[in-house]
């Protein structure tokens, strides 16, 4: 796993990204865990139910997230290898030697997979999801905002404005304009009131003219 992940990380995009398999006692000393590395590796032992833990390290070269997962021995068949060096292959001991990455047992955690990202890369990618998402929730707004003013305009600023032209002619006297009603909301039914009020007001004034001209 690790040599493939040393592939990927010959393109430019991910050669600032870490793979180790940080064991306690590993055949290959490369895989030795650190200090820090064997922290995690403890805390898995330590509670077994733990799947997964993910935080931030410091390197020398800046700020690194981290996604760490056990290492179990969960088949017998590792054991051939890492039980005792008289049972392991001999090209295993000519090449490792025979005082590393013994002693295993099964269902034993024995290191951790850990997989590092650069902390650049994390705050970036969330900056990115940030803006997509507050970009999103303007968008949403905006639309929201024209509709409703679309809404507005059609079904209470026009028809308001219709009373409004209707009853300033009204007011001078023009009692053919007519309050037209065109909706059963609140805006219609004022609409009835104002013809209704308009009728009285006609009555009204054509029984001032009769009493006049009496």
């Amino acid at each position: 796993a690790r040599e493939v992940f040393e592939l990927v990380r010959q393109d430019p995009i991910w050669n600032n990204y870490i793979y180790r398999e940080a064991t306690l006692n590993p055949t290959n000393l490369r895989d030795l865990a650190d200090d820090f590395e064997t922290e995690i590796v403890t805390k898995f032992r330590n509670n077994q139910e733990l799947t997964q833990l993910n935080e931030y390290r410091s390197f020398p070269n800046g700020d690194f997230f981290y996604i760490a997962r056990p290492l179990k021995v969960t088949q017998a068949a590792c054991l051939q290898c890492h039980g005792t060096p008289e049972k392991a292959p001999k090209s295993m001991i000519e090449r490792y030697g025979t005082k590393n990455g013994f002693g295993w047992k099964l269902n034993e955690i024995v290191g951790s997979q850990i997989l590092y990202v650069p902390a650049d890369n994390v705050f970036q990618r969330a900056r990115q999801q940030l803006i997509l998402i507050l970009g999103s929730i303007i968008l949403i707004f905006a639309i929201t905002v024209f509709l409703v003013n679309i809404w507005l305009n059609k079904f209470v600023v026009k028809p308001v404005k219709q009373l409004t032209n209707v009853a300033e002619a009204v007011s001078i006297g023009d009692m053919e304009s007519q309050f037209e009603r065109q909706s059963n909301d609140e805006i219609g039914r004022l609409t009835d009131a104002f013809n209704r009020m308009k009728t009285s007001l006609k009555l009204a004034m054509d029984r001032l003219k009769q009493r006049k001209n009496l």
